[in-house]
């Protein structure tokens, strides 16, 4: 009989394994898009200095928990971003939003947004601009942001 020869036995042993590693699989790439994001800092420029106007265009991305203005797609880089006094953040439905000094949502993560601001790249400057330490791997190129607006 042919459901009981030793190929037919092979071949339904090897399809239960095939069957139970592309199910491992799937949990192990899928398991990533229920992780609630987390951002690690969240630098603010200190209340009362000007604004620079250069203009910034990228998009905002979280890299190892930190906040970043990628520019042309990350072919120029990235950069920290300071953000304007004022700002912060909140996670909604495993989104970052970035909340400006009314309270609205001004852009999240992913969004391509415009904004004013300038590069600073030494890591002594851009503390005196947070007025406080930055984390020890929180390396610049830091974008000091202007209002955020999305594209």
């Amino acid at each position: 009989m042919f459901l009981m020869t030793p190929k037919f036995k092979f071949i339904v042993v090897f399809l239960k394994f095939a069957l139970a590693f592309v199910f491992v699989i799937m949990i192990i790439m899928f398991d990533g898009c229920n992780k609630i994001p987390k951002v690690q800092f969240f630098p603010v420029q200190k209340e009362g200095l000007p604004q620079m106007v250069v203009a910034g265009n990228g998009q905002l991305v979280l890299d190892h928990g930190y906040l970043k203005l990628r520019k042309f797609f990350g072919i120029l880089g990235s950069d920290f971003i300071i953000f304007p006094y004022g700002y912060t953040y909140n996670i909604q439905k495993n989104t970052v939003n970035i909340i400006n000094e009314k309270e609205q949502i001004v852009a999240k993560v992913g969004d391509f947004v415009k904004t004013g601001g300038g590069e600073v790249t030494e890591k002594t400057i851009a503390e005196k601009i947070v007025g406080t330490q930055l984390p020890s791997d929180f390396n610049g190129p830091y974008w000091v942001a202007g209002d955020l607006k999305t594209r």
